[in-house]
């Protein structure tokens, strides 16, 4: 962040504000846990402790009945590829994690025997998807299949799901080499080495588990060889059925057929079979019977899917924290002149222990305050009519610059067909009159993609990728919180699409009347306000979507007496200041550790 000096009074005011002592420390709410986090999995790495399995989306595709295979997307962020079991279509299915159809892909040509599982390998030459077909339950099969081809190109925020073709796909050919059929359900791929590990599943006719491993470079138009590398009798974690298992960056993962996970981790240049010699991690145990696993790209979380007809989506992924926080601390009290009512703060990037905010309603009138409520400056943004502000975020606008968004999303009466984004720099205070240069002001406008109105008061604009995010507010007519993204770049002079992305049926720690939001600078933490009291927190994988994070159970942290209308981050993300409705509101910070 760049200083500036404003007076000499407002720095004496800022020291004062800086002097503030936070209240006594409160320890926040943990999110729940599960599963065994043992000591270590037998090659030198830490288990993890995982969280219970939360449900994430519902796979709600016609004429789709069985999933026994996924893999995820290492292209296109919160994508699942998933194929079905035999009988049912050479066929793959691309759904978000939430659910949703994003593209139908058939292969013409292919044949599916009985497809059993989907391994997506990652190599020099691209990420391809390979089809493991490989069930036999009545063992006759004389030899075996692996069907592999590049991953399709997708377009996730589409308005429809697509239809695409894989026409250009390898069928390789394999046989076991004890002489026998085998029925397997698992396979994975090792990402060093391109060796393939077909894991048969006990019970079929095998008394035991049985792993079979196919070196690298495959042929085509030959029989490759299968070979036995281990049993349960040399591995007692395989005295299960295994009906799915994946692969990702140094971690291995085993589903049994009682809903159990075991995962691997394994050192460099290891193999998987020396890796299953290991004592496993087990995850914690998900009732029913499920027939695929995906593992997220770092091999730390994973998703499940059971068997049968419209099935959940349920995501496993190591246990998170909550920071301790302290009690809200009041800093100061808000005398604006020309704000009746704030709504939406935001911490400055330009200048220290500043707070941006909004007037709420029609009037367009930028507020600025120190840490103390004092106010710097309120600057009428002239030649703007605007209809219902309700919050106010700092991000980049694509050329480098942080600038100021202001969301002009309220709709109370909900009767609105498009909603504004305004962005602008921030003022420069420094000047003897400061005040809005309406050269700098741009306004977008956007459209819900449901066709539907939206009141809403929280807007998130991710500092990694330059997103947009707002939150509608639960109301009469509208019960569901839902949350919708706009893309970045955002475009002038069209009406951008505010594509939806989650509601509280699959994050139901959203549900009820959200009032403000914000993300800290560095995007690893979200916080949102909610009518009345309440606030919650949620960390975020800057690497992943940001509306993944809000499908955990968050934080409760501390918020504010009354109406809270304004949440902000400040500048390192360890503090977060709130202000609520009414007249000379106070200015109240809260520390986290």
């Amino acid at each position: 962040m760049r200083s500036r000096t404003l007076s000499v009074l407002f720095a004496a005011l800022l020291l004062a504000a800086c002097g503030q002592e936070a209240g006594a420390p409160a320890t926040a709410s943990t999110p729940d846990g599960g599963g065994d986090p043992g000591k270590a999995d037998g090659l030198g790495g830490s288990c993890l402790e995982f969280t219970k399995p939360v449900l994430v989306g519902e796979i709600g595709v016609s004429k789709f009945e069985e999933v026994s295979g996924a893999a995820a997307s290492r292209r296109t962020a919160s994508v699942l590829w998933v194929h079905e079991d035999r009988g049912n279509g050479e066929r793959l299915l691309a759904v978000t994690r939430t659910g949703e159809l994003v593209a139908e892909v058939t292969l013409p040509g292919a044949e599916n025997v009985d497809w059993e599982d989907l391994a997506l390998v990652s190599g020099e030459d691209g990420d391809f998807l390979v089809i493991a077909d490989t069930g036999d339950k009545d063992r006759e099969r004389e030899t075996v299949t692996l069907l592999r081809f590049p991953e399709p190109t997708l377009s996730p925020d589409s308005p429809s799901s697509e239809a695409l073709e894989a026409t250009k796909f390898d069928t390789y050919t394999f046989a076991y080499d004890d002489g026998a059929a085998h029925n397997a359900q698992a396979m994975v791929v090792e990402p060093a080495s391109g060796d393939v590990y077909v894991i048969t599943a006990r019970g079929s006719g095998d008394g035991s588990t049985l792993v079979f491993q196919g070196q690298a470079p495959w042929r085509l138009n030959a029989v490759n060889r299968l070979e036995r590398v281990l049993s349960e009798e040399d591995v007692s974690a395989l005295d299960v059925r295994i009906v799915g298992a994946d692969v990702a960056a140094d971690r291995l993962a085993l589903l049994a057929d009682d809903g159990r996970v075991m995962m691997w981790a394994w050192p460099a240049g290891a193999t998987i079979a020396r890796a299953l010699k290991g004592k496993p991690c087990i995850g914690p145990k998900v009732p029913g019977e499920h027939g695929a696993i995906a593992l997220t790209a770092d091999g730390r979380g994973y998703t499940l899917i059971p068997e049968g007809g419209r099935p959940d989506i349920l995501f496993v992924e190591p246990k998170i924290s909550c920071p301790s926080a302290s009690e809200p601390d009041k800093l100061g009290d808000v005398d604006a002149r020309r704000v009746r009512e704030i709504s939406g703060a935001v911490v400055s990037r330009e200048y220290e222990d500043l707070i941006w905010a909004q007037n709420d309603g029609p009037v367009p009138v930028l507020l600025a305050f120190d840490f103390s409520g004092d106010v710097v400056a309120e600057l009428e943004i002239e030649g703007l009519e605007l209809e219902d502000q309700e919050d106010i975020a700092i991000g980049p606008d694509g050329a480098g610059r942080d600038v100021i968004y202001l969301a002009d999303t309220g709709d109370n009466g909900l009767t609105r067909e498009t909603v504004r984004i305004v962005r602008l720099p921030e003022p420069d205070l420094t000047v003897a009159e400061p005040a809005v240069d309406p050269t700098t002001v741009e306004v977008f406008e956007l459209a819900y993609d449901d066709g539907d109105a939206h009141d809403t008061e929280a807007l998130i604009v991710d500092p990694i990728t330059g997103d947009l995010y707002v939150i509608t507010k639960a109301q009469a007519g509208d019960t569901r919180t839902q949350v919708f993204v706009a893309r970045a770049p955002l475009v002038e002079g069209a009406v951008q699409p505010l594509h939806q992305v989650l509601t509280d049926r699959y994050a139901p720690n959203l549900v009820g009347r959200v009032t403000a939001a914000d993300i800290s600078p560095l995007g690893d933490r979200l916080i949102v306000a909610f009518k009345g009291d309440e606030a919650r927190l949620w960390p975020r994988d800057p690497s992943r979507p940001l509306w993944e994070a809000l499908q955990r159970k968050g934080c409760e942290v501390p918020g504010g007496k009354g109406q809270i209308e304004s949440i902000a981050f400040g500048e390192d993300g360890i503090r977060y200041f709130m202000v609520s409705e009414g007249k000379s509101p106070p200015v109240l910070s809260v520390e986290l550790e």
